[in-house]
Parts: structure tokens; sequence; C-alpha cells
């Protein structure tokens, strides 16, 4: 990364002398009992670095294989020691995270807003080429942070953290908002959500507001409008789900593909409906 890095030594270090690091980019570091089989198996198959400090040794990089060897017992580890002052070990064990895929999308996003905000190290942009990313990669994981936390917790349960960026990526800030709404309700897929994307951008504006709602009719009426919304794109993501199901149903199975279509005939019937009120409200003057 960067600046060209002091020469590094591998030597067996005593464990017992080995400090946390003080950079921890992790939040979770996943099955370690599981890795320490792996190595009792295989032995360590890359070292991990450190860097002196004072008469100690602090981990940079290999959080998991260092616990996954006390684990084991071990009373010595095969370390890369090199010297380093705080932002370079906070670099080289980004960098190594990052090229290792070993941090979740939220894990990047902290990592990456302590580096440009936190400690104020460099932008976006520096950031990416040291990366070897693109900024717009370090833009999309920033953006997550903006996400409620609840939101947040949410995602990084389901292991879909994909979904997040997807929704992002929605400049109409409603249909965002109802997006991740309904993602804490129901298990939405990125198709889904790039489908909804699609035919509400092909739509007219009919949920725009020009001003902010000042008196209550007007505050009131707002608040019906986002219901209404909110309504509209359930049950757009129930009736693609309904088609996906007829896709793949049976031909022979027709009284199911019967039951099925009159579902779906249902389903669209409502959506015209709402539709309807929904172009009668953004009709009214203080829309």
């Amino acid at each position: 990364m960067g600046a060209e890095l002091s020469p590094s030594v591998s030597e067996e270090v005593k464990i017992s002398s080995i400090q946390e690091p003080k950079f921890d980019l992790r939040i979770d570091r996943g099955n370690i009992a599981e890795l320490a089989v792996s190595i009792d198996r295989h032995g360590l198959l890359h070292p991990i670095l450190v860097r002196p400090v004072n008469d100690r040794f602090e981990l940079v990089a290999g959080s998991r294989r260092l616990a996954a060897a006390r684990l084991l017992g071990w009373r010595k580890i095969t370390c890369q020691i090199i010297e380093l002052n705080d932002q370079e070990a906070f670099e080289v064990a980004l960098a190594e995270n990052v090229n290792r895929k070993t941090l979740d999308q939220f894990e990047e996003a902290k990592a990456f807003k302590d580096y440009t905000s936190l400690y104020g190290w460099g932008s976006e942009t520096e950031l990416a080429r040291k990366l070897g990313k693109s900024v717009s990669y370090v833009s999309r994981r920033l953006k997550l942070l903006t996400l409620p936390v609840k939101t947040q917790e949410i995602l990084r349960r389901r292991k879909n953290l994909s979904l997040a960026a997807e929704i992002l990526t929605i400049e109409d800030e409603e249909l965002k908002n109802h997006l991740l709404a309904l993602s804490s309700d129901i298990k939405l897929s990125n198709r889904e959500v790039r489908r909804i994307k699609r035919e509400f951008a092909s739509k007219d504006k009919e949920f725009t507001w020009t001003n902010d709602p000042k008196t209550e009719e007007e505050k009131r009426q707002k608040a019906m409008k986002r219901t209404i919304q909110r309504t509209m794109v359930a049950l757009k993501i129930a009736m693609h789900r309904l088609d996906d199901v007829i896709e793949n149903a049976r031909e022979d199975d027709w009284i199911l593909l019967e039951i099925l279509t009159q579902q779906r005939q249902e389903l669209h019937s409502q959506i015209n409906l709402i539709s309807h009120v929904s172009k009668r409200i953004a009709g009214r003057r203080f829309l």
C-alpha cells in the first residue's frame, strides 16, 4: 500500500509476548474452533503479522489465526515482524483483510470511516488507491453506515449485505426508505429490489412533494402518501413472487395454476386501485 514499507523478518515468537492490536478491524471473529481444527490438521499456512512495541509485539493482522493458536495451546507462533507506525499498521491490516475478504461489508465500512474521518489519514480517493479498489467501492461501503442501526443488524444477521448496497443505489428517498423498512419484515432479494427500482423509475413522480408540508392537513396527506407507497411496493413484491411461482409450476397441475392466476388478478386489481388513489392525492393543490 502506498509508500514502500520497512523490510520484515520471519521468526517464531512467544504468544505470551503478543498483545492485541491497537486497530481491531473485526466485529465478529467467526468460528475460531473450526479454524483451530484446520490449523491443527494442516499447520499454519500463513504467518501472522506483528510490529515491535517497546519490549513486546503488537498484532497487526491475523487475529483469528492467533486466537486459534491460543485455543490449541501453542506457546509460539510464526510471525512476520515489521516496523510500522500507526497509519501504516492500519493500512496493512486493512489491505490484508480486504484482499482476503475476511471482513464483512459493515466492518469494511467502519474501517473506511475510521481511516478517512476519525484519524483523517486520507480521502476516499486516496484510500481507494491504496487498497487497489475503485472510489465507488469505498463510497458504497460508507453509505451502509447511513442505514438505521436496527436495519444494519438485521442485514448482518441475514448475511445479505449486498441487498443493502442495492437498495442504497436508489435515488428516490421515499422508495429507498420503504424498501429498507420492508427488508426488516420480509426477506427481500436483490432481484426484487432491482425490479421495483425499474418499475418506479419508469413511472411519473406521483409521490413527489415540491415542498415540506406545513399545515396539519398537509402533514396528514403526506403520511397517507407514505402508507400508500409502502403498500404499493409490498403488493408489487408479492405479485413478482407469485409470478415466479406460476412460472415454475407444472403445466399438468392446472388447478394450482388456476388458483394462482386468480390470486394474481386480485393483486393486480388492488395495485391498480391504490395507484388510482395515489394519483388523486398527487393532484391535491399542496403537492
